[in-house]
């Protein structure tokens, strides 16, 4: 069950990102050994998932935690295509199937690649989202500061007489 803030919908993505690209686990959830504990944790998990998914508010990030059954589900349909062109070329013709023998592994395995590169991609991208939303929290702090040192500059009086001084000098 959600905590009071990890239901909060003013909750940063930062806050969400960290929570999602960590562990992925959740302070209580089973952390492996019994098998029913494991399989209840992931009865929760896509019980969240599912109710992330069609919240239409839009308050937590789904996509970090759908990559991984993105990435199973493209290999699966992958492998599937290899298999199906592999038997395909085999009712052509002997010879096309076994061309499709030898080159479907490596045909599998460029696609696998690619599907990889591209959703490690997505998850850099949000990553990077995570880290801006930290940074402009931690500018919107330093903000303040820099305005009382701002307002306390005119106060300061050491640079007007080095200015002034060099000004006079006749060389």
């Amino acid at each position: 069950m959600p905590t009071p803030r990890e239901r909060d919908p003013k909750r940063t993505v930062a806050e969400q990102g960290r929570n999602e690209m960590g562990a992925q686990s959740r302070p209580g959830a089973p952390a492996g050994g019994d098998a029913a504990a494991r399989a209840a944790g992931g009865e929760i998990a896509l019980r969240d998932l599912l109710r992330n998914l069609f919240d239409f508010e839009m308050r937590e990030i789904v996509t970090t935690r759908m990559l991984p059954l993105i990435y199973r589900f493209a290999v699966m349909a992958m492998a599937a295509l290899v298999v199906l062109g592999v038997v395909t070329a085999f009712i052509q013709s002997l010879w096309m199937g076994l061309t499709w023998l030898l080159f479907g592994p490596i045909v599998f395995l460029i696609l696998v690649v690619v599907v990889r590169v591209f959703l490690e991609f997505v998850m850099a991208v949000f990553r990077m989202l995570v880290y801006i939303e930290i940074l402009d929290r931690r500018t919107s702090t330093i903000e303040g500061h820099t305005e009382e040192v701002v307002q306390d500059l005119p106060r300061i009086q050491f640079w007007k007489f080095s200015l002034g001084k060099r000004r006079t000098d006749p060389r």
